[in-house]
């Protein structure tokens, strides 16, 4: 075993939960305006399902430059969700969010390049945009950057640098990042065994 992923079994809905959980977050981050009461109004309809709604709303705030529309714009277009599904234009929008520092579209991407559902699988691509999110803070992203050094895709084998991220992401409670901390006390890979530490980690996750 190399320890967890965040991945789903389920690669279309794998994006959901952390573009979704990003909505009611940003929504806090808009200043005040017009453009605030547009991204709500966006954000309120995608809770309650109404993708269609969603959509039109955050569609010309993406295209007057807004990062957080552009960023959930790409995610409806991914998916299918309000609009017809069109991958190239989904990744567009992630990708101009993402260069702007959007976290959830750069674990977007990471995923997108990393699956290799809607595009070919890319591992060098999926760790570039996983190590952006991850350097920014992003618990799930430092997860996944782990997982890429232990197994060596698309980037050198190293895994003292795995149980680093892995180790970052626990400390700030992630609970797939603590199991894989645990995992590599119990193993050995990375650092030096010890089941105690092995144990209290796995407890924690």
């Amino acid at each position: 075993m190399v320890g967890k992923s965040s991945r789903s079994t389920n690669g279309q809905t794998s994006l959901i939960p952390h573009l979704a959980g990003a909505v009611l977050a940003a929504m806090l981050m808009l200043s005040a305006g017009a453009a605030k009461a547009d991204f709500e109004d966006g954000a309120a309809a995608y809770q309650r399902g109404d993708y269609e709604t969603a959509f039109e709303e955050w569609k010309p705030l993406a295209e007057a430059g807004n990062v957080k529309a552009q960023g959930f714009v790409g995610h409806l277009y991914l998916l299918g969700l309000g609009i017809e599904k069109d991958v190239e234009e989904a990744i567009t929008w992630l990708s101009k969010a993402a260069e702007k520092g959007h976290v959830p579209s750069q674990w977007g991407l990471g995923r997108v390049y990393q699956q290799g559902e809607f595009v070919q699988k890319d591992a060098a691509k999926a760790v570039r945009w996983f190590r952006n999110a991850a350097e920014a803070g992003d618990a799930d992203s430092q997860v996944e950057l782990g997982l890429a050094y232990k197994r060596g895709d698309g980037v050198p084998q190293n895994q003292e640098t795995a149980v680093d991220w892995w180790r970052r992401a626990a400390t700030s409670g992630n609970p797939l990042g603590q199991y894989n901390l645990g995992h590599a006390y119990y193993w050995g890979f990375g650092v030096g065994i010890d089941y105690e530490a092995a144990i209290e980690w796995f407890r924690k996750s």
